[in-house]
């Protein structure tokens, strides 16, 4: 289908179904709180959904993957590089960008995509705009 030159962690494989899949909709509770006992049977829910297809959502990840930008903005953003460091340690990233999803991945033996957030809501009081990401490059033929 795709070259597959990217490792997607589970962690990764089960944000990309929390918020991003068709599915995004029943765990949408998850994002809004982290302690009842609903939070746990979605936790479950969601746990076992990305282990019985984890080769449907990987191919939909790598899909993604593959026509994404590298946006470089974020290694400036102050705030977002504090949380990525301190929540994943420090490294070398790229931040690839294709529509709403943003993948944080980081470049060791492999090129590992650790987690995949929505780039409209700001992470730690994120100063990277949504459309400042979305608009066009300076040079770049738009796709129409």
């Amino acid at each position: 289908m795709c070259d597959k030159k990217f490792y997607i962690t589970l962690h990764a494989r089960q944000r990309f179904v929390e918020r991003f899949s068709d599915e995004r909709h029943k765990f949408a509770h998850l994002a809004r709180c982290r302690g009842c006992f609903e939070c746990y049977d979605l936790t479950y829910q969601l746990k076992e959904l990305v282990n019985l297809h984890r080769v449907h959502w990987e191919d939909l990840m790598y899909v993604r993957l593959q026509v994404a930008d590298d946006v470089r903005i974020y290694l400036n953003d102050t705030n977002f590089m504090e949380y990525t460091y301190t929540k994943y340690g420090y490294g070398r990233y790229r931040f690839l960008v294709d529509g709403d999803i943003l993948f944080v991945v980081v470049e060791d033996l492999e090129q590992t995509v650790l987690t995949c957030l929505n780039v409209n809501n700001p992470v730690n009081g994120s100063s990277c705009i949504a459309n400042f990401v979305k608009r066009p490059k300076f040079g770049k033929k738009v796709s129409k």
